[in-house]
């Protein structure tokens, strides 16, 4: 069964950090509501630009009555590891929500 998750609302955070051997894309997003779960960075095959390594952020809404509540409440957090070998010739990575973007060039 294909993962069904829909891109999270807000991108709020995206940091790179070099590590041994690659390196950690870390995101914070933003939901529409609570309760939001199964958060992957599933990335977009075909975005059009070989340098550029792009992501959305995905979940799986609650299901349950759907609560507003405070930005804080609604933060989404996932991460992934890229190895030297996913990095080579990128030069920018870029995270997707719903209604905007992130990305970050080579300092990775």
């Amino acid at each position: 069964q294909p993962y069904a998750g829909v891109p999270v609302d807000t991108i709020a955070e995206l940091q790179v950090e070099r590590v041994a051997g690659g390196a950690i894309v870390r995101v914070k997003g933003i939901a529409t509501t609570q309760g939001w779960h199964e958060v992957r960075l599933v990335e977009d095959e075909d975005d059009g630009r070989e340098d550029t390594l792009t992501y959305t952020l995905r979940a799986l809404p609650s299901g349950l009555r759907e609560l507003i509540g405070p930005p804080q409440s609604r933060e989404i957090v996932a991460a992934k590891a890229l190895t030297e070998n996913d990095l080579v010739g990128i030069r920018t990575i870029r995270v997707k929500g719903a209604t905007n973007a992130r990305s970050t060039s080579r300092r990775f």
